[in-house]
């Protein structure tokens, strides 16, 4: 098998059909890759002046891929005509910066998921659109069927049997005027907390629950050299007042006593006339305190390449949604942590990746936690019931 001296990295340029039409000499620092969206924005810093750059094939909403092979991948069944494609966005803005002898020209790209971002979850003028009696995954596979049926660009986002789960609960909402990212987002607080996405370069999503034996060992002081461990009681929410926004509807409290009990009540108050049956709520929030009822631990280390240090990792093959398990870790920390940990993000340099890493704690702590990052909007309590039912 051939072998690669260094890792070597390939930037190419797709016009809006997704044809390939130049590749360039460029340089980045890094993009994060996020559990429950997927990769972000990135600064892309062509090589050379202006006069060694053919401006003619770069333009604003042509596509951007970045390609990387070493030997790991190698190792992979990827070869020097199919590398392994580690990012892909839009290009979104191209940027001139000359200063008297000095001439750089940059592009910034975002993530595809900002197309899913900017357009609106419709069936042909309808932007109002209701699902019932489905799980979640299953609305997550219609949500990207749509997208693809409403758009003429060719097929970006994709999904298989095996990475959208359609197993669990089912439920009902109402989607008005949501953008499609919206839509996901929403659906993915109905179902379990255990449930994420991330949507992959290639553009394939996967929904699925967290997989339950780690998939990546990390050992201190050979694959990482840094932790950094928070704990915050500031996200603490173990009460929730739910009104479906309905003079005569449901006024429902969710509580978990013994968070309440512990660290004190700490209520969370949401008006959400979408969710339109009471199956539906009760999915909602039990999921809404299972996931908050809890201080939020935050969890970071940065892994070294294994191209660049003796020891390191490949990593390459780290990516949100996966699970791992920390080794040679202080006894005051590794107590706290657990053997299946969930990585829910990843700020991929070319040299480390900084991971953050949701920890697993034994029965006295929590199973799970997902923090939720945004609430659902909240309407105006006019007509708000006087009393609640529990």
């Amino acid at each position: 098998m051939a072998e690669v001296r260094q890792k070597k990295y390939i930037y190419q340029i797709y016009d809006f059909n997704g044809i390939h039409i130049h590749n360039v000499h460029a340089d980045f620092d890094s993009f994060e890759k996020t559990l429950n969206g997927s990769i972000g924005n990135v600064t892309i810093q062509l090589i050379g002046s202006i006069d060694d750059v053919d401006l003619t094939v770069i333009e604003v909403g042509y596509e951007f891929r970045i390609y990387v092979i070493d030997n790991d991948i190698l190792k992979k069944g990827y070869d020097f005509d199919s590398p392994l494609l580690i990012y892909k966005g839009i290009i979104s803005s191209i940027n001139i910066d000359i200063r008297g002898g000095s001439q750089k020209v940059s592009f910034d790209c975002v993530g595809i998921i900002a197309l899913l971002a900017r357009d609106i979850f419709k069936d042909g003028t309808t932007t109002t659109i209701s699902k019932s009696g489905v799980s979640p995954g299953t609305i997550i596979r219609e949500i990207i069927d749509q997208y693809s049926n409403e758009t003429s660009i060719y097929l970006i986002f994709s999904y298989s049997e095996d990475s959208i789960d359609i197993s669990g609960a089912n439920v009902a909402y109402s989607f008005e005027q949501k953008t499609y990212k919206e839509a996901i987002d929403a659906t993915k607080k109905l179902g379990s907390a255990s449930r994420n996405y991330y949507i992959y370069p290639s553009g394939e999503v996967q929904y699925l629950p967290k997989p339950s034996s780690a998939q990546h060992s990390f050992i201190m002081n050979k694959h990482f050299a840094r932790l950094t461990f928070k704990r915050d009681w500031n996200t603490i929410r173990n009460i929730l007042l739910f009104w479906d926004g309905q003079v005569a509807g449901t006024y429902k409290q969710f509580i978990d006593d013994a968070s309440a009990g512990t660290y004190r009540r700490l209520i969370e108050r949401i008006t959400d006339s979408r969710l339109t049956n009471t199956d539906a709520i009760d999915e909602f929030g039990n999921s809404f305190i299972d996931s908050k009822k809890n201080p939020s631990y935050n969890l970071s280390i940065e892994i070294f390449d294994n191209n660049f240090n003796e020891f390191g990792y490949d990593i390459e093959s780290i990516e949100p949604g996966q699970t791992c398990r920390l080794y040679n870790v202080p006894k005051y920390i590794e107590n706290l942590l657990g053997s299946n940990m969930l990585i829910k993000k990843v700020n991929y340099k070319k040299r480390s990746a900084i991971i953050e890493i949701e920890p697993e704690f034994d029965d006295d702590f929590i199973n799970r936690m997902i923090s939720m990052k945004r609430r659902i909007t909240e309407l105006e309590n006019v007509g708000i019931p006087n009393d609640y039912t529990t």
